[in-house]
């Protein structure tokens, strides 16, 4: 009871307000204290005004492209370009921003303009701008819209094929939102649209063209190169990418010095049946030898084939890949492999029918393990297991 009443008591005194003035404490061990109070409130107090103003950038009224130097004049190149990849694209403009506005405000301007859309920003004074003509046609009245230039072919190739001839191997891009398009579609308020799919030039402009994915195409050239670059919905033209698996690789990539082993027993997975629900399978990969006892079409496209990505002989090699091409081995390289084949070979997409049916044929056909990696591919959802 006293010593809760002594702790009612400091508590007490604790609020007491302290009194505003300097007091000088005596000296303790040749230690002077002088201890100062602040004024009651004399924080809060404080006033002043908050500069909210926004200052202009420093930047020149030039746009720096790949090309070369872009200024109300013209442009610059930089290097040597083929004449006729020096011809204008009808659907693009290159936007100067005009140094007495802030650049972010204009930009929004412009991307507010009925039939454009504002396509990449080059800096530093720059946007580059597609849209139909009579869209294109009003940028200029945009308050701080300096100049308006026509863009050359070339901005959407690359160097290395600027000379190419029929036959080249090459891939194309379509434009860019939050993700990749399948084309372009814009449309104005005076009855005129700008619409193309990018599988429309890959049919009519190259062959052997094959989906890469969703705005993409790989296939030999046709045509000339600047024919192709002509076609609204290209964003670029590049070298067909040749892609290579080294899974060998991936230590130095993750800088890791040695392989370290943490399982404590020596079990490999023999007798046992894993289920892998992915793209397709490579068959003739090596890795699994006779231990296939299931290749199965679960969508109905006719095809189990991994005509794509490769994703799903990747992850199933993952699991139970002997290492016999490869030299690494899975986790269980003498289970024995159920595959479900997702994919629909004439698109890349993945497709499926119940996931409950898919577990349980898996389960009758002898699996107690069933692998999936694969998920949602909206940006919100990003790899989550949604219906």
């Amino acid at each position: 009871m006293r010593r809760a009443f002594l702790l009612l008591v400091i508590f007490l005194l604790s609020g007491i307000p302290v009194v505003n003035q300097s007091e000088q404490i005596p000296e303790e061990s040749g230690i002077e204290w002088v201890k100062f109070d602040l004024p009651k409130d004399s924080i809060r107090n404080f006033v002043g005004q908050l500069d909210d103003s926004k200052s202009l950038e420093n930047r020149p009224l030039i746009a720096h492209s790949r090309l070369g130097i872009h200024d109300s004049s013209g442009i610059l190149f930089e290097e040597k370009i083929p004449e006729d990849l020096l011809s204008p694209r009808p659907d693009l403009k290159l936007v100067l921003v005009s140094t007495e506005f802030r650049f972010a405000e204009i930009r929004e301007e412009v991307s507010k303009q009925n039939g454009v859309e504002v396509r990449e920003f080059i800096a530093p004074s720059g946007l580059l701008v597609q849209g139909t003509q009579a869209g294109l046609s009003r940028l200029i009245d945009v308050k701080g819209v300096a100049s308006v230039q026509p863009v050359p072919l070339a901005m959407l190739v690359d160097f290395s094929i600027m000379d190419a001839e029929h036959s080249t191997p090459v891939r194309i891009e379509s434009w860019r939102a939050e993700t990749l398009l399948p084309g372009v579609d814009i449309s104005d308020n005076w009855g005129m649209r700008l619409h193309q799919e990018l599988d429309t030039v890959a049919n009519n402009f190259m062959s052997d063209s094959t989906f890469a994915e969703t705005g993409r195409y790989d296939g030999l050239t046709s045509t000339m190169i600047a024919t192709i670059a002509a076609e609204p919905s290209i964003a670029w033209i590049g070298n067909q990418p040749s892609l290579k698996i080294w899974n060998d690789q991936a230590r130095n990539h993750m800088n890791i010095n040695s392989m370290k082993q943490y399982y404590t027993t020596d079990l490999d997975g023999s007798g046992q049946i894993v289920a892998v629900a992915d793209s397709g399978l490579d068959e003739d990969h090596g890795d699994f030898g006779t231990r296939i006892i299931g290749n199965v079409d679960v969508i109905g496209d006719g095809s189990t084939a991994d005509a794509h990505s490769g994703h799903g002989t990747h992850v199933a090699c993952t699991v139970l890949g002997d290492g016999t091409r490869g030299n690494y081995a899975g986790v269980a390289p003498e289970a024995e492999l159920y595959f479900q084949a997702m994919e629909n070979d004439d698109t890349g997409d993945f497709q499926w029918a119940s996931i409950n049916n898919m577990l349980n044929t898996a389960y009758n056909n002898g699996a107690r393990t069933h692998t999936n990696s694969w998920g949602s591919k909206s940006s919100s959802e990003w790899g989550v297991y949604t219906s």
